[in-house]
């Protein structure tokens, strides 16, 4: 496997890229790293396609704004790209079940909907998983880190497979690599959602 880190949502593939652990990186330095927008690190399987994508970010906002934030579901589609509908339909001890709807605009507007199990391990740090729904599979987490005076620094990691979609099916498969692309962008971007909402509530 190897890490490719993304800053602003360009590859760039260094020869130090399979030694670097983003959640070990300093602050200080994540700070420097994401100035201009969310440092995102990709996991390449062994076929070339997307294994893992993470996004960090700093966030002018305390940890628990932050976490807030995440975890209140009804308010994601006023901020969460894509995002038409998210109701929790179950919630039981420190896990919830919430199903999402997202409309994306291909070649010709997409509506996908998924229920996953979110489960909060306490400490700011939650995982995520499929229960059911069009995505085959969709795996997560969040983390939220206390970053200098009421700041904080964000990590969020997911992996979907989007040859559930069928029209991307065809060509991912021809070319897996670029699920690499689609798995940046969609964690930059939700990164990136997740800080203006969480410093403009």
């Amino acid at each position: 496997m190897r890490r490719i880190p993304v800053l602003a949502l360009v590859l760039l593939v260094t020869p130090a890229a399979d030694a670097l652990d983003v959640e070990q990186l300093d602050g200080e330095t994540l700070a420097a790293l994401t100035h201009d927008g969310p440092l995102v690190a990709i996991d390449e399987a062994s076929n070339g396609g997307l294994e893992l994508a993470t996004a960090i970010t700093v966030i002018d906002a305390p940890p628990k704004a932050v976490w807030d934030t995440l975890v209140d579901f009804d308010t994601y589609p006023e901020w969460m790209p894509q995002t038409t509908g998210c109701v929790v339909i179950a919630h039981q001890g420190d896990e919830r079940l919430v199903t999402t709807t997202l409309e994306f605009d291909l070649v010709i507007t997409k509506r996908v909907e998924y229920t996953l199990s979110y489960r909060d391990l306490g400490d700011y740090r939650m995982e995520f998983d499929r229960v059911s729904g069009d995505l085959d599979k969709n795996e997560g987490y969040w983390v939220v880190r206390p970053f200098r005076d009421d700041q904080s620094i964000l990590y969020y990691a997911n992996y979907v497979d989007y040859t559930s979609i069928k029209l991307l099916r065809s060509f991912l498969k021809r070319q897996p690599g670029r699920g690499l692309a689609l798995g940046a962008g969609s964690v930059a971007g939700i990164a990136r959602s997740v800080k203006q909402r969480g410093e403009n509530p």
